[in-house]
């Protein structure tokens, strides 16, 4: 088990941003380079946001409630430990 453990870590470790864009592009993904990394920022946050307001309405959450304190309302709790 240990053995899988170290295997894949060491597996992700060696993960690059390149081979992350190229399996990207693989899956007929949008390209990377054809917009700036402004745009791309301003396209995943005008994303995020309609996707959030997608959920909030589901989930019928108040208008007060921000993705960010959705997703740290547990922040105060230990949710994993070491394993030893």
């Amino acid at each position: 088990m240990l053995d899988s453990m170290r295997m894949a870590d060491r597996v992700w470790m060696n993960v690059t941003q390149k081979k992350i864009k190229n399996c990207f592009e693989k899956a007929c993904f949008s390209s990377v380079e054809s917009e700036s990394d402004e745009e791309q920022e301003l396209h995943t946050e005008t994303r995020q946001c309609e996707e959030w307001e997608k959920v909030s309405k589901i989930l019928n959450l108040s208008k007060r409630t921000t993705f960010e304190k959705f997703t740290e309302f547990d922040s105060y709790f230990q949710v994993c430990g070491l394993m030893i």
